[in-house]
């Protein structure tokens, strides 16, 4: 398990050298349980039903339990070093959830920012993506009220967008452009699942 996630984290490892600019480092930990009995259940409900079921994307398969975080302490435990980045910017709850393909070498990394309201999603996600070049493409125009599509190296993506008070961060590697494609297609089931949720900013 361990293997096939330290390939999820090229991303991180290439922002910490200074190669390409993304978000914070993400840690290399196995998933622990849930907290969701220490999160308001309306918001635990909306980050688990944003997930895709085994078997919802066609071949793909969740690897662990989701896990579920909703302080500085249960989020430093996947973010190494920033968790109070996120908090300090209206993070409330955030789930992890990691997937394995139809094919070898198949990874997906879901991770959603359940922020206080749409003014703090908004904000994440325009800090986080300030500084790179526009990525508008036809494919991914529906995903989010904004998004951001990015290739790290060959085979591996990373799509970021906004929807309502939700952030959301899907990373992926696959032969050719089939990790494009899954961070795509996933991007996109979570983005209609996160519609129409949660209080709206002023």
């Amino acid at each position: 398990m361990q293997a096939r996630r330290s390939s999820l984290f090229l991303l991180s490892a290439l922002s910490a050298l200074g190669l390409i600019a993304v978000a914070p480092v993400v840690a290399m930990v196995t998933p622990f349980p849930a907290y969701a009995n220490q999160i308001e259940p309306s918001i635990a409900d909306s980050l688990l039903s944003a997930t895709p079921k085994d078997g919802e994307m066609p071949g793909w398969a969740r690897d662990g339990a989701p896990a579920l975080c909703f302080d500085e302490s249960s989020l430093s435990e996947y973010i190494d070093g920033a968790a109070p980045y996120y908090l300090e910017r209206g993070a409330v709850a955030v789930l992890f959830q990691y997937y394995v393909g139809p094919t070898a070498g198949e990874d997906v990394r879901i991770e959603i920012y359940r922020m206080r309201d749409d003014t703090s999603a908004r904000g994440l996600f325009g800090d986080i993506v300030k500084d790179r070049p526009a990525s508008e493409q036809d494919e991914t125009r529906e995903i989010g009220q904004g998004r951001h599509l990015d290739q790290a190296l060959l085979g591996v993506y990373l799509l970021e967008f906004h929807e309502g008070p939700f952030f959301v961060r899907v990373d992926g590697k696959g032969e050719g452009l089939q990790a494009k494609r899954a961070v795509i297609e996933f991007g996109g089931r979570i983005s209609r699942s996160l519609r129409g949720k949660g209080p709206a900013g002023r």
